[in-house]
């Protein structure tokens, strides 16, 4: 009986503190608006070094009653690093009329955009060998290290209207990011299943029963040097 009143006190506790926080939050949601919406403009401004990547922002607007971020126009350029480096595979995303939202129920980051561009390199593999080894470009582990440490809590859920990358034309583009641990991530694109696997040596990609590698700096310099 006694475990069972402290059961519904402890339900009537949390009800009761969901209320309250429900009718405060409905109450001030323009102040965090606001406040988020300066901490986004603060962040951009900020320089994180050279070898960061710089983020651009144009009309965006944040939603705290349900969890979302809006941006007419969401631009990542990549600063240029050593000719070889795999960061140098694209310099500039430019995201239109994208939302995102957080799903704390399913620990989910969901990303809707209209309309994604970019240019890239193509990386060149030698086909002499059973695991195609990446000859132009190298990989550097930090990167994996980093994307983990920035999604290590949360799967990425993605959909594009449309993707035009060195102007060909993709339409109705889904997928999910998945970071399992700091050595392995899947990425799925509608039917089609990618593994990465942050190795030692670089980053190893399992596509369709084949593998491709990207060494790191150093194996990359003895391999093809």
């Amino acid at each position: 009986m006694r475990k069972k009143l402290l059961f519904i006190y402890a339900l009537l506790f949390f009800a009761s503190f969901f209320i309250f926080y429900f009718f405060y939050l409905t109450e001030n949601v323009e102040k965090f608006n606001s406040q988020i919406e300066k901490n986004i403009e603060r962040n951009l401004s900020i320089d994180w070094g050279p070898k960061e990547p710089k983020l651009f922002a144009e009309g965006y607007s944040a939603d705290i009653s349900n969890l979302s971020l809006n941006f007419d126009k969401f631009i990542i350029e990549i600063p240029a690093h050593d000719k070889s480096h795999i960061l140098n595979l694209a310099e500039r995303l430019v995201f239109d009329e994208c939302n995102f939202k957080i799903n704390l129920i399913f620990l989910l980051l969901d990303l809707y955009c209209k309309k994604l561009t970019t240019k890239h390199e193509n990386s060149i593999f030698d086909p002499n060998t059973e695991i195609l080894y990446s000859n132009n470009f190298y990989f550097d582990n930090d990167i994996f290290q980093r994307l983990f440490s920035r999604f290590r809590f949360f799967d990425l859920k993605f959909h594009f209207d449309e993707v035009l990358i060195n102007n060909v034309l993709t339409q109705n583009i889904n997928g999910e990011l998945e970071f399992h641990n700091a050595e392995n991530a899947t990425l799925t694109i509608d039917d089609q299943f990618i593994e990465f696997f942050n190795r030692s040596e670089g980053l190893e990609i399992q596509y369709q029963n084949q593998i491709f590698f990207f060494l790191n700096q150093n194996f990359f310099q003895h391999f093809w040097n």
